[in-house]
């Protein structure tokens, strides 16, 4: 990163120029002389052969000798008036070099300004045969991040620089480099006592005097690398928080359950137990949500295809007689938001439950089929079964049945849509947005 001499350059531009100028003067005057002294000849004999043929030899010699001074004048004229045209050449060439150089010096100062100054560590390196070589120049910012002097880091590669940790991918990432022409990569770096530096480099490949070269321009992430391991390890406490507080909620629904079902001993109506049993199923329909999100990675979302078979299993073996009754099921993995999930939870656990309790009644036998599938831009959940079905005058949509009506006032809740097919059996479709 060194500028060119000056005053060497100078000089040696001024004596070329001025050799150059000098043999062109001489050989210029030389001629003029020739060109004089044969003019001064010429007229001499042409004077004594037409016009003054009885001259003396003293006159002869004098006319000789004033022609040629006369010539010798003129050329002596003509040539200080070109030695002045070749001197104010020469002074102008030299000032626009000497402004020129000017100019150059001002713009190599800049540049080693910027160069040397600036916040990030900025390093040349040679390119050769496909592998990086030494260290061609590095900024005032290397030296002072890494403990290097210069002329150290001259004797260096960026090899010697880097973590033995992470040595292995240096020839993939040099590879990468030619290949694409430019790269960013983190890595880390030691300094001249041993310190870890985390850097995030640039790394381009341009040509310089011919040979190409690699100009890595690294920053110091140590602080970022700090807060990201801060936020991370606030992340994994509000992570485990959070898997704490489903955890408690599903043991206090689940103590809720277990009080419903010990209370339904002491009840003696059989429709008042059945309530007491109903109130139990959606209780652990909402454990069971908050159960799973406590297993899951996503404490925010669970796959609802897997909540649908595990609930409509749990319901089939409390409502169902297996030997009359058979379950199907087909779900896809879908995951659902905690804000859908619980109110479709509830949605489904009435629906499945109305259908084991009365669409087979007596010894009729049937099948039950539940279908959860995202088709297009909207999810379809639907529980189809081959009962006795629906009365023909009950209006599904306003009945005082409470389980209905938790159908469908959490059907609006998820901005759903519900459908019921009275045909050969009962059909719900269910279809919503997330």
């Amino acid at each position: 990163m060194c500028i060119m001499n000056s005053d060497f350059e100078d000089s040696n531009v001024g004596s070329t120029c001025n050799a150059s100028t000098i043999n062109r003067m001489f050989y210029f005057e030389l001629f003029m002389v020739a060109l004089g002294v044969f003019l001064g000849m010429f007229a001499y004999e042409f004077l004594k052969s037409y016009f003054l043929p009885e001259l003396t030899i003293w006159q002869s010699h004098f006319i000789t000798i004033a022609f040629s001074t006369i010539m010798a004048t003129l050329a002596a004229y003509i040539i200080l008036k070109r030695r002045n045209h070749f001197t104010e050449e020469i002074t102008k060439k030299r000032d626009d070099y000497k402004s020129a150089l000017d100019k150059l010096e001002l713009s190599e100062k800049k540049f080693q300004e910027v160069f040397n100054h600036a916040n990030d560590m900025i390093s040349l390196n040679s390119l050769k045969n496909g592998l990086l070589g030494n260290f061609i120049e590095v900024n005032e910012v290397c030296m002072e991040k890494l403990g290097y002097t210069r002329d150290e880091f001259l004797k260096m590669k960026p090899q010697d620089i880097i973590a033995p940790d992470k040595q292995l991918k240096i020839a993939e990432i040099t590879a990468k480099l030619i290949k694409e022409r430019k790269i960013d990569l983190e890595t880390v770096i030691l300094s001249k006592d041993g310190k870890r530096i985390p850097v995030e480099i640039n790394n381009c490949i341009f040509t310089l005097h011919g040979e190409e070269v690699v100009i890595a321009v690294s920053r110091d992430i140590t602080e970022r690398k700090q807060a990201e391991e801060e936020i991370k390890q606030s992340l994994e406490e509000k992570e485990l928080l959070l898997k704490e507080v489903h955890h408690r909620v599903k043991n206090n629904l689940a103590i809720i359950s277990s009080l419903l079902n010990l209370q339904s001993y002491n009840v003696k109506d059989e429709k008042a137990r059945d309530s007491f049993r109903e109130i139990q199923n959606r209780t652990r329909s909402m454990a069971l949500i908050h159960e799973k999100l406590y297993k899951s990675t996503d404490l925010k979302r669970i796959n609802f295809g897997e909540y649908i078979s595990t609930i409509s299993t749990e319901l089939f073996r409390t409502y169902a007689d297996p030997a009359r009754v058979k379950l199907k099921t087909n779900v896809e993995d879908i995951y659902l938001d905690i804000n859908t999930a619980i109110p479709l939870g509830l949605i489904i656990n009435e629906i499945i439950t109305n259908s084991f309790k009365h669409a087979f009644p007596g010894a009729r036998e049937g099948e039950i089929q539940i279908d959860f599938h995202k088709k297009d831009h909207h999810y379809e959940f639907q529980v189809k079964d081959n009962g006795v079905g629906f009365p023909d005058d009950l209006d599904f949509k306003n009945t005082d049945t409470l389980g209905l009506q938790l159908v469908n006032s959490l059907t609006q809740q998820i901005d759903g849509e519900i459908f019921l097919e009275n045909d050969h059996g009962t059909q719900f479709t269910i279809k919503f947005q997330e």
